[in-house]
């Protein structure tokens, strides 16, 4: 595994990389470094698009702010236009920073499928991990509504075997069918325990020769001793004489 020493702001990709178990961490590199090799864990941050359209006064004073200092600039082409001008745009800057800010944020919220399990990864300064192994998954669906269809976002819902799991659903998932296909794709492949197979009838015919073979052994008929092969042979006490 990666070293578990973990700086304060570590990137989201260091983060995941550290809770990797070995396997996992090699079938990771090596699907960054060959195009060729099987995706094998697969991670996504919530929707920047879901973001936006929850949060959608943000977008609209941007667009605002930006329609006003249009205005300003064209219809009035004086030293006091291009002053509101500026200050409006500065404002218009500082707003747009901080909504890259916000959600650069986002991605530190990550949602990791590998071979074995599903991880949730939260927080910047303080990291919160959760995971549920695939075999402990019973049923998974997507939900996504009006807008999430046009913009390609809705949640993941995942419901385990353990009712007091307390994993929760994945929310704002982008391209949730996608996830959704490859979840379903891991769980099928995933090893489970073969089942034990039903023991073979014996026919009557076998059951009358092992009983025949006891009662004369039984008796003294029959005689168990080894071979010069370091084996086992049943013999009778006495063989018969040949005439």
């Amino acid at each position: 595994m990666a070293d578990d020493r973990m700086p304060l702001l570590a990137r989201p990709e260091r983060v995941m990389i550290i809770h990797l178990d070995d396997a996992e961490e090699a079938a990771y590199r090596a699907q960054k470094n060959s195009k060729d090799a099987p995706v094998l864990v697969h991670w996504t941050s919530p929707s920047a698009r879901a973001y936006l359209f929850a949060n959608w006064p943000i977008p609209a004073a941007l667009l605002g702010v930006g329609l006003v200092s249009l205005l300003f600039l064209v219809l009035l082409r004086n030293s006091f236009g291009r002053a509101v001008s500026g200050v409006l745009l500065l404002i218009l800057g500082l707003m747009f920073v901080a909504l890259q800010i916000r959600l650069f944020f986002r991605t530190f919220t990550r949602y990791v499928l590998t071979p074995n399990r599903l991880m949730r990864m939260e927080g910047i300064f303080t990291k919160t991990v959760s995971a549920v192994q695939l075999l402990a998954i019973s049923d998974v669906t997507s939900e996504t509504g009006v807008v999430g269809q046009f913009l390609d976002f809705g949640t993941v819902k995942v419901e385990t075997a353990n009712e007091a799991s307390k994993f929760g659903d994945l929310n704002d998932v982008p391209k949730p069918q996608q996830f959704l296909d490859l979840l379903n794709f891991a769980r099928s492949n995933k090893e489970r325990p073969p089942k034990a197979a039903p023991p073979t009838p014996l026919s009557e015919e076998m059951l009358r020769t092992i009983v025949n073979v006891g009662s004369m052994l039984t008796a003294g008929e029959l005689v168990v001793e080894p071979t010069t092969t370091g084996g086992w042979r049943i013999k009778r006490e006495q063989e018969p004489s040949a005439e």
